[in-house]
């Protein structure tokens, strides 16, 4: 029967006293279970280690690589803006020189600047002409309608739009000697010009709206003439303040500016 401890010496190379230490063959048993429990939970601390330093690693490239994807959906965002505003732009140059040719170079240049490009056609005021609401209209009906001044006043394209606090009135690029109309019926109140807005004719169409024609190279009409809508007044020009031939029209309802395109049927 073998014995259940292990005695263990140690011998000096010194002629020291022998040293004898007896060993329980259970403890070493347990010594050699828990060697082996060390191992493998070392084993295992370093493999969850690298491991988890991996993913870490793994996460850092991929959150490099999504911020480089962002920056260049960044990129193409800016791209495509800028190729729809150019397709945008494209479409406006081609409709506007397509629709109005001129061989004026002055004309063209003012017909394709910014504000010409962003200009958005307001609402309309519509107006029945042709009988769409109800019965004929009577003489006094259709004077009202006659003097409702919604004839646009000049063959041009609108290079500057109405703007109640910087602008109010619209401005027509258009050649210089272009006829223009009166926009409604009326009576002419004034034929006169000034320093800004060089020749100008006032029109008072005696429904509240009063309509001025500005920067006009010649009149046709005199105060005191009463005209009828589409009446032949006077010719575009560059006269007063202005950058080249141009109209520069305004329209007010008892004193306070209106917008001119919201009666225009266009």
């Amino acid at each position: 029967m073998s014995s259940k401890y292990i005695t263990l010496q140690i011998i000096p190379e010194s002629s020291g006293k022998v040293k004898t230490y007896r060993i329980s063959r259970m403890f070493l048993t347990f010594i050699k279970i828990f060697a082996v429990i060390f191992v493998i939970a070392l084993a295992a601390f370093i493999y969850e280690f690298a491991t988890a330093n991996y993913e870490v690693v793994k996460l850092q490239k991929v959150e490099r690589e999504n911020k480089m994807l962002r920056e260049k959906q960044a990129q193409y965002d800016e791209y495509f803006a800028t190729l729809d505003s150019i397709f945008i732009k494209d479409l406006q140059i081609q409709h506007i020189l397509g629709v109005f040719t001129s061989e004026d170079s002055v004309k063209i240049h003012t017909m394709i600047e910014k504000s010409q490009l962003i200009h958005k056609i307001p609402e309309k005021n519509e107006i029945d002409f042709e009988n769409r609401w109800g019965s004929w209209r009577s003489p006094a009906e259709k004077l009202a309608i006659d003097q409702t001044p919604d004839v646009i006043p000049v063959s041009g394209v609108i290079s500057k739009g109405f703007d109640e606090t910087n602008h109010i009135g619209l401005d027509y690029a258009a050649a210089n000697g272009d006829p223009v109309y009166a926009s409604g019926a009326g009576k002419v109140t004034s034929v006169a010009e000034t320093a800004d807005l060089g020749l100008t004719i006032t029109i008072n169409h005696q429904n509240g709206y009063i309509s001025t024609y500005s920067h006009l190279s010649a009149s046709y009409v005199q105060r005191g003439n009463n005209i009828s809508k589409g009446h032949l007044i006077g010719a575009v020009g560059s006269t007063g303040k202005s950058s080249g031939p141009h109209l520069h029209y305004t329209l007010q309802k008892n004193g306070k500016p209106e917008n001119p395109e919201k009666f225009f049927n266009y």
